[in-house]
């Protein structure tokens, strides 16, 4: 129930643009990460593809020899290799939606109770102030939680 209740309260409605705007800066971090790696993917290309300039002007200049055009056809297969990477790169690219944050929500609790590893203790102890337990278990939140109406009805019906 604890951690039915901390979901509804995480994922309160008046947390969501709060929780979109901190996802999509995380994502933002990463997908910084990824454009430095697509531009060094970029140069990696450029001067493959110069090298294979340069062995194709021999070949058009007669000086063709089976092992240039060998070289040529690896280079070829290593810019359609990093072609693939930067494509691969492109996709990991993500900016957060409200369908992204409903996702995440439906596999809060199984996560929590699944994945009890050092981040999401982390995370819970960042989370939760308290928890006092009387005849009803009471769940202190850390400052900066918001939860709206509808949620603490959750917990009062």
């Amino acid at each position: 129930m604890v951690v039915y209740g901390l979901r509804e309260c995480i994922f309160s409605p008046a947390n969501n643009e709060e929780l979109l705007h901190r996802l999509n800066e995380y994502s933002e971090s990463q997908n910084q990460e990824i454009d430095l790696q697509i531009r060094l993917l970029h140069d990696e290309k450029a001067d493959i593809e110069k090298r294979r300039k340069n062995l194709m002007d021999v070949v058009e200049n007669g000086d063709g020899i089976k092992s240039i055009i060998t070289q040529i056809d690896n280079l070829e297969e290593q810019i359609e290799k990093i072609n693939n990477r930067i494509r691969e790169y492109e996709a990991d690219k993500k900016d957060f939606t409200q369908d992204d944050l409903n996702f995440i929500k439906g596999l809060f609790t199984s996560y929590i109770r699944e994945e009890c590893n050092e981040n999401t203790l982390t995370f819970l102890n960042e989370t939760i102030d308290r928890i006092e337990v009387g005849d009803v278990i009471d769940v202190k939140l850390n400052k900066n939680i918001k939860v709206d109406r509808d949620t603490k009805k959750i917990f009062t019906d």
